[in-house]
Parts: structure tokens; C-alpha cells; sequence
């Protein structure tokens, strides 16, 4: 994951008053490889670039793109990580849109819910892979936000995911963000939040237990055995 972003981070947590103020709009402190700040980074080293963009994609909203033919917006819960999304609202923050860039908005366009049908499937995914006509496309989202999904996690429930990173994340009802980790808007429910821990360099010989506790620890949780 790059990391090569410090300066934008400083320039994002200055604009809205510190990394707690950050934390408290977007449910993270700014992180390097955050969305917003490779934006910013794109911005300040390569401005015809960031000029001539027409608009900005996740890869999960890329994709959606490509199975219906058009553009669609970002998902809220995917949003969550790219340090411009007010977690409350639900909609981006003016301030760090206006840090990083201008024009972002429009860049960028409405932010979306996770449950959106975001079209059906393009004419040229029904006559090359033979899809229905009337084969809808939901709104996809990011990685973290799928396995709380994919799990059919509740309040209460703890998932672990160990990859390229390993991540631990929860169910939250109310958003609490700290300096440590990050809290997302829920991709199933659109009244409630997901938090999360996440290492970018998986351990080489993890010892699933150990890892757990530790990240739980630093979470204020308590593993039972």
C-alpha cells in the first residue's frame, strides 16, 4: 500500500482542525493510503491530470460501471474510506473537498446507499456474455464492507479477515471514531456504522489468536477464551 501521501495527510487534518476533527467528520484520522489524499497527491504533482479528469471511481464503483454502461456513484460504505465522506450525513465535507482539489465535487458526484440498483445489465454484457435483460446491478462496495456482509454479521458479532492486511471489525450502532482505526457507514443497514482495525502487512506466520487479542486490546474488547 503506498504511502508516500504524509504531506497531503497534513494539509487534510489542517484544513478541518486537527486529526481529531478528521476523525470525527469522516470516522478516520487521515491515512496514507486513503483516497482523498492520493487525490491530493495527484493534484499537486500532476494538475493537467487532475484538470482533464472528468470523473473519480473506486474500483468498486468502476465495476458497477462497467456492468451497466455508465458511471455510478460511490457507495457510502466504501466512501468511508477516502477521508471526504461525512459519516453522519452521509454526504462529502465541502472542507476537504475544497483542500484537495477544486472541482472534486462534481468529480466525485453524489455519494450513494450500499442498497442502491444502480441500473441493469449493458447491452454489451447481454449480447457478449448473454445476461437477461432485466438483470439488475446493485451498488458494489469495498472489500471490509463486503466480508461484514458476506458474514451476516449483527450487533454483537466479531469478524476477523486475514490477508494482504489483516483486519478486525465489528457492528456499531453509534459512531465513537478515534484516533485509532476507523468507523464506516454499515453497507446492510443505513442507520448504523461498521468499525474497524486494520494492519496493511499481514504477519508471516500469524497466530490467529494472538492477533486477535491484540487488535480487540487496542479496541477495548476483551477475547474470551
Amino acid at each position: 500500500m503506498d504511502s508516500s501521501t504524509s504531506e497531503q495527510c497534513a494539509l487534510l487534518e489542517a484544513a478541518v482542525g486537527g486529526p481529531q476533527k478528521l476523525s470525527q467528520i469522516t470516522g478516520s484520522r487521515a491515512y496514507e493510503r486513503f483516497t482523498g489524499n492520493q487525490i491530493c497527491k495527484l493534484r499537486m504533482q500532476r494538475a493537467e491530470s487532475y484538470s482533464n479528469t472528468e470523473r473519480v471511481s473506486l474500483v468498486s464503483s468502476f465495476a458497477a460501471s462497467l456492468l451497466v454502461g455508465k458511471v455510478v456513484g460511490i457507495d457510502w460504505a466504501d466512501a468511508g474510506g477516502m477521508n471526504l465522506l461525512d459519516i453522519k450525513t452521509k454526504q462529502w465535507d465541502n472542507d476537504l473537498l475544497e483542500a484537495v482539489g477544486p472541482g472534486l465535487a462534481a468529480k466525485l458526484d453524489v455519494p450513494i446507499s450500499t442498497s442502491t440498483v444502480v441500473g441493469t445489465m449493458s447491452n454489451y454484457m447481454q449480447e457478449r456474455y448473454g445476461f437477461d435483460p432485466e438483470c439488475v446491478v446493485g451498488a458494489f462496495t469495498g472489500d471490509n464492507p463486503s466480508s461484514l456482509a458476506g458474514l451476516a454479521m449483527k450487533e454483537g458479532d466479531i469478524g476477523l479477515s486475514l490477508g494482504t492486511s489483516d483486519t478486525v471489525f465489528v457492528w456499531l450502532k453509534d459512531p465513537l471514531p478515534q484516533l485509532t482505526g476507523h468507523v464506516w457507514p454499515n453497507p446492510v443497514d443505513e442507520n448504523a456504522y461498521m468499525a474497524l482495525l486494520c494492519y496493511k502487512n499481514r504477519l508471516l506466520s500469524p497466530d490467529v489468536k494472538a492477533f486477535a487479542t491484540l487488535v480487540l486490546m487496542e479496541a477495548g474488547i476483551s477475547l474470551m477464551s
